[in-house]
């Protein structure tokens, strides 16, 4: 839509482009009943300058009307999703901050609907972009269709759309949710056949306390990340526990990574011993002993590191310290475990073969353990980088991943 200000400039650039060609023309006028002799001439020159006018000036008006028109093109693009034309974040931000002076303390309120596609950088990658781009622009178009006449459809980003309700109970936003769940979960006709879409939703109310447009989408894509861990098609509300969560876990991510740099990340060793009760080796295991929290299971911080991209460094880290180690016992391998992110990595036998020259390990004293999940996608690389793991001289066990 174009503003008014833009119309009202164009109109003033045709008014006085008119002004001074009728003053042009008023001052020729002048002169020639000041001079006789010279009327036939500005008779001439007034009668050119008309028709000239008159064409000027309709090529004016077209001109500013097209200008109009172009920036009503750029503001629709830039305020629309250039896909399935819903408008966009800054469309949805303005469109909440008009709700959230409205609001008043009701039962029912506005409430910001975050709808997350399941999936769908798989069904790109199965189907292609076009038809990707097909199932996307549908499920938009049936997001569109639920609701009244006053609550809204957005796109947010590339796989959540927003549906703002202007005004709703919980409970009709939970129904309201579970309508949108039914559409978008119906089959889509596309040219290999039918092709089937899920979705999972994060509700959000929009309370007095919510100040700003940005925090309401920040918390309902918060609830819509805490619906799709519970598995797909789920709905979920947001609950304040939900942010504390997130905030402990990066505030633990960044205790993890100080951790780590500052070497406050050890290793125990637990014998392993044969039905004799003789010492026969001994398994590495990771510690993290935090200032502020004690003993952290490993369970938690090796989750935590592998989400955050942290299980490298911790992996390499660990390997490093057992190998050191190993070099003290004579006839007693040490078990280290491997992720399957270290195996899959592409750079295990690299890492392995460096570790061995700076700690000066001999490899037949290391048992490398692995989980059983490194096989469940029978990837050919996996099969062939523990194989080159065996020809280094290192063992290979199967056992539980971190947790001793």
């Amino acid at each position: 839509m174009t503003s008014p200000a833009s119309k009202s400039k164009a109109d003033v650039v045709i008014v006085v482009s008119v002004m001074c060609l009728a003053a042009f023309v008023a001052i020729l006028c002048f002169v020639a009943a000041r001079d006789p002799a010279s009327r036939t001439l500005i008779s001439i020159v007034v009668t050119g300058m008309g028709s000239g006018g008159l064409i000027l000036f309709r090529q004016l008006r077209k001109t500013t009307h097209s200008l109009v028109a172009s920036e009503a093109r750029a503001q629709h693009a830039a305020s629309h999703d250039t896909l399935t034309m819903l408008p966009n974040t800054a469309l949805l931000v303005e469109r909440m901050s008009d709700l959230m002076r409205q609001t008043v303390s009701t039962d029912a309120r506005p409430i910001l609907m975050c709808i997350g596609l399941d999936r769908v950088d798989e069904t790109y990658e199965t189907m292609g972009s076009a038809m990707g781009d097909e199932i996307v622009l549908e499920a938009a178009q049936r997001l569109a269709l639920v609701g009244s006449d006053d609550d809204h459809a957005f796109r947010i980003r590339h796989d959540i759309f927003g549906l703002l309700l202007a005004r709703a109970t919980t409970a009709q936003a939970h129904q309201a949710a579970q309508t949108v769940l039914e559409a978008v979960a119906e089959p889509y006709r596309v040219a290999e056949g039918r092709a089937f879409v899920s979705c999972s939703i994060g509700l959000i109310p929009i309370s007095e306390e919510l100040d700003h447009p940005a925090e309401v989408i920040r918390r309902g894509q918060l609830a819509l990340s805490h619906a799709r861990k519970s598995g797909a098609s789920r709905i979920s509300l947001f609950d304040l526990s939900m942010d504390r969560a997130l905030k402990e876990r990066s505030q633990m991510e960044a205790e993890l990574r100080q951790a780590l740099a500052d070497g406050d990340l050890s290793m125990v060793y637990q014998p392993q011993v044969n039905a004799k009760g003789t010492l026969i080796g001994v398994e590495a295991l990771m510690r993290w002993t935090s200032q502020s929290r004690g003993e952290v299971s490993p369970s938690v911080f090796i989750g935590l590191a592998d989400g955050c991209g942290l299980s490298g460094e911790i992996g390499k880290f660990a390997l490093r310290e057992a190998f050191q180690e190993s070099r003290g016992w004579a006839n007693i391998k040490v078990a280290i475990n491997l992720s399957a992110a270290q195996i899959r990595s592409g750079h295990l036998v690299d890492t392995l073969k460096i570790l061995l020259v700076e700690t000066g390990a001999q490899a037949r004293n290391i048992e490398l353990e692995i989980t059983e999940g490194v096989f469940l996608d029978d990837a050919p690389d996996v099969y062939e980088t523990l194989h080159a793991v065996r020809k280094l001289g290192f063992s290979i066990a199967l056992d539980d991943f971190g947790t001793g």
